[in-house]
């Protein structure tokens, strides 16, 4: 008789865990049964209800077999989901936080939201030291770039940096990425501030950035002993919050320039850093 070994909790009805399904040889063991069955071979009772039990197992135990893998924090692996039944691996999973409220859910442009620019970190001093190295708006929006979510990085956002600078406002958005004022210190124009978006987590745990942006988003949460700045509004802060990011250059087709952020605080281009890769707050 085939054993059916199974090691079983709740992931799908809310609970940390996981459930795997092993079936050795049931597809033999139901061959067998129907053709007995064909050929009016006598079966003693005891085998008919093991077979019955095969079929229980093979209902209750596969169908429930899960699609993801544990990720970064115990419950789910975000570099290895299960692969469904193509035999890929390209299955959505678990969001790494709390709940849905931290998988990336926008469309527009994914592709470059959720990847990091593939080029060496230059560093700068300032924000307004980084915005002198930048394309005009009006150059970038020529270009006709696409919003399709498959659209990748353009050569001008092939570029990585780390800029010292201070938090004036947040507000997290319906995409669930995290919109963050950035200026220099003591900043009073739109000349000097820049957008910075603590992104979403991508949903794809064939995504090689996931772990990164899983990472830096707890770092920023971190910082407000795991609450969420700006779930309605902006959340200005004051004195600005001091420190040190890292991401990817991204030109935003979606806001125009001076739309972003609370009155005054709006900045006058629509290039931005996103997605963050590392933050560090400063004394």
């Amino acid at each position: 008789m085939t054993i059916i070994r199974g090691e079983t909790d709740l992931s799908r009805f809310g609970k940390p865990a996981f459930q795997r399904c092993y079936i050795a040889n049931a597809l033999s063991d139901w061959k067998q049964y129907m053709m007995a069955r064909f050929f009016n071979v006598r079966i003693s009772a005891q085998r008919q209800l093991g077979y019955l039990f095969l079929c229980a197992s093979l209902i209750a135990g596969c169908a429930g077999t899960p699609d993801r893998a544990p990720d970064i924090n115990g419950r789910y692996d975000p570099t290895k989901a299960i692969p469904n039944e193509r035999g890929d691996r390209e299955s959505t999973i678990a969001p790494v936080f709390a709940g849905d409220g931290d998988v990336f859910t926008g469309t527009d442009r994914r592709a470059a939201k959720t990847t990091f620019a593939s080029a060496g970190i230059e560093a700068y001093p300032l924000i307004t030291t980084l915005r002198s190295t930048l394309r005009t708006d009006q150059y970038m929006l020529a270009l006709g770039i696409s919003k399709t979510a498959d659209s990748a990085r353009l050569d001008d956002e092939q570029r990585n940096v780390t800029v010292g600078g201070f938090i004036y406002a947040a507000k997290k958005e319906s995409d669930n990425d995290f919109h963050l004022i950035v200026g220099d210190q003591h900043c009073a124009a739109a000349s000097c501030l820049i957008t910075v978006e603590v992104s979403g987590i991508p949903s794809l745990a064939s995504n090689p950035n996931r772990k990164t942006l899983a990472d830096v988003r707890s770092k920023f949460l971190a910082h407000f002993n795991g609450t969420e700045p700006g779930r309605s509004r902006y959340t200005k802060f004051d004195p600005p919050i001091h420190v040190t990011l890292t991401g990817s250059l991204f030109f935003d087709i979606d806001h125009k320039a001076g739309t972003v952020g609370p009155a005054a605080l709006q900045s006058d281009t629509a290039w931005e850093i996103h997605p963050l890769s590392d933050i560090t707050y400063e004394p």
